[in-house]
């Protein structure tokens, strides 16, 4: 289904039909799963902050090293968000690439209908704005 170049062949992204959304991200980086991993970074600080009073220097050692782990599992998470999405937005680029030039006169048509739409509005919006100005 996939060129040479890792590219979509025509057809294989919906362009026939409806198109189906496809998830490139992998569950345990899902914005839900980073954002529980930070809530529980957020936890362990205010943990260690409220512990840093009573805690003794092998304590407080001990603290560190399980801050400085679940920053690096944070960051790594981050990370790899981060390149899933910027895969995933390649992705999309590719296959509105491959639309566009699979499809020509209905991407002409779409960006002639979104100027015609945006032009009404503005046009709309000026002369609303400047029969006030009188």
């Amino acid at each position: 289904m996939h060129s040479s170049d890792n590219r979509p062949e025509l057809g294989s992204n919906g362009f026939g039909g409806a198109v189906q959304p496809v998830s490139v991200l992998p569950e345990d980086t899902t914005s839900t799963g980073l954002s529980k991993e930070f809530h529980n970074l957020l936890a362990d600080l205010e943990d260690l902050i409220k512990e840093t009073t009573s805690l003794g220097a092998e304590d407080l050692a001990q603290a560190k090293d399980r801050l400085v782990a679940r920053l690096a599992t944070t960051r790594q998470g981050v990370e790899t968000l981060g390149l899933s999405l910027a895969k995933q937005a390649n992705r999309q680029a590719v296959m509105a690439n491959d639309y566009v030039h699979a499809q020509p006169w209905k991407a002409i048509g779409v960006g002639a209908a979104t100027a015609f739409l945006l032009g009404c509005v503005l046009a709309r919006s000026r002369s609303r704005g400047s029969s006030g100005n009188v």
